[in-house]
This record gives structure tokens, sequence and C-alpha cells, in this order.
């Protein structure tokens, strides 16, 4: 499944398991995704101009469930709406013409989808997904 994706996009994936069992979820969110990006891939946030990554960290602490740790050992599946922004992700190369799948991707598969508190976040934060679209497409070229 992960055959296409670039070793930091793998990293953001590794820690956003470690965000969903440090917050007791039995699933790995999209919001976590977002927080594993945050950790594994150093200035994702310079798409979003009015957000640091303290305050998504603690927007999402204060929406979420604070459960008992769950140990890394335990497998956890992905949750629908992470799916969803991996599928997105894998659109989004496909779209741009990149034969790797890498954390910029993950960031724009988050974004497309739409009805999640971490879309929003992003969104509020000044992400244009237009423009960051361009911006990839023309550097490629």
């Amino acid at each position: 499944m992960f055959e296409r994706y670039t070793e930091n996009a793998k990293r953001a994936i590794f820690f956003a398991r470690m965000e969903a069992g440090d917050a007791g979820s039995n699933e790995i969110d999209i919001e976590h995704l977002l927080l594993g990006l945050l950790r594994g891939a150093k200035g994702i946030l310079s798409w979003a101009p009015r957000l640091t990554a303290d305050e998504v960290k603690t927007r999402i602490d204060k929406q979420s469930l604070h459960l008992p740790r769950i140990a890394t050992s335990v497998d956890l599946p992905l949750s629908t709406s992470a799916r969803d922004a991996l599928q997105h992700a894998t659109e989004e190369a496909d779209g741009l013409g990149h034969k790797n799948i890498g954390t910029e991707h993950l960031f724009l598969g988050i974004l497309d989808v739409e009805d999640c508190f971490a879309s929003k976040l992003l969104r509020e934060g000044g992400v244009d997904a237009q423009k960051m679209r361009q911006e990839l497409k023309d550097s490629t070229q």
C-alpha cells in the first residue's frame, strides 16, 4: 500500500500512528495524520501562513478525547477520513504527474477531505490548495 510513498511521507504516517496511540485512539484519524505531518515534515506549515505547529496541536488536543495510551505494538487501523486523505494524496500526486507520494501530497489529501476538523483548521490557517498545486506543478517542470 505504501510503495509509492517517500520516506518522509512514511515517517509522517508512522508519527500519526504514535499520535493516535498517545491519545488512546483506537484508530488513526485524519487529525493524527496532520499531527504526524507536523512531526515528520518540518516546514509543511509554510503553506498555512496563519498557523503554528503549537496552535495546531493545541486545537486538536482540545477537541480530542484523551484515553489511556495504546502501546505501539498494537496495530491501529486507519479511520475512514484518514483512508480518504491517503486516497486523495494518491490522486493529488497522479494529477501533478508525480511518481511518488510525498508529504505535500498528504497535506493536500487532508485538505481534500472537506468535512473534517483537520482540513477546516488548515483552511482557517490560510492554506490555498490551488496555489499550492500550481507551485508544486511549476517546481517539477
